[in-house]
């Protein structure tokens, strides 16, 4: 399996890299764990902190960037724990410091736009173009409580569709909703891209537990090992 490139690192067969992506223009930096297994395969992005009060994707994301492990991985996994890092270390909600950008709302972003804009820019750019298979982790908001359920891409090429919703059929979650919104938001876009995604909501009120946690983790494996890229 040839070395391949992501967010600027040249990765080789069974190689884990733990880094941070740079954020041009701003001071950000985005947490990341890249593992790249001993067979080769597609890419799966998984994010959490797109809302930075959202806990339980982002402790599931620390977890699974210790746990997981090469040797089992067939392809490339590409963690991003918590992208919006600052206002995630200042308790801020879930918009951006700067800005008061929601940043699930920006996507695909602008290289010369305010820092939400500019980080979602560099996701699409520095990510996207790697990756096949996309979920993203999400709770309710600081102040939200809600049922955990999974969002699949509906309104992208048929084949990206019936992906994302097999994906969502792994999920251990009481509904299951098509989305029919394809700009804006990460996972809308990168489906309208190519790329099979699903968003996955788990707990809320700014907690988490560690139950919750383990579920989206357990989730998280399922849909791994439904698309073969981890034993």
């Amino acid at each position: 399996m040839k070395a391949k490139m992501i967010a600027g690192h040249e990765l080789t067969p069974g190689k884990t890299v733990k880094d941070h992506i740079h954020v041009e223009g701003t001071e950000l930096h985005v947490p990341h764990v890249l593992l790249c297994g001993e067979q080769p395969g597609p890419t799966v992005l998984i994010t959490a902190g797109i809302h930075n009060a959202e806990y339980v994707g982002i402790q599931a994301c620390v977890e699974l960037g210790a746990e997981l492990q090469p040797e089992k991985t067939v392809g490339t996994i590409v963690i991003l724990k918590v992208l919006n890092r600052p206002a995630f270390e200042n308790r801020a909600g879930s918009l951006g410091l700067s800005d008061g950008k929601n940043l699930n709302r920006v996507f695909p972003g602008n290289p010369n736009g305010t820092e939400m804009e500019r980080l979602a820019w560099a996701i699409t750019k520095e990510v996207y173009p790697k990756v096949d298979y996309y979920i993203d982790l999400h709770s309710g908001d600081d102040f939200e409580a809600l049922t955990p359920y999974v969002y699949y891409a509906g309104k992208a090429a048929q084949e990206v569709t019936e992906v994302s919703r097999k994906m969502a059929e792994q999920v251990d979650v009481p509904y299951m909703v098509r989305s029919m919104v394809s700009s804006g938001g990460a996972y809308n876009y990168a489906a309208s891209k190519g790329i099979a995604s699903i968003l996955l909501e788990r707990g809320g009120m700014g907690a988490w537990t560690s139950e919750e946690v383990n579920s989206d983790k357990r989730d998280v494996r399922n849909i791994l090992s439904s698309l073969d890229m981890y034993q």
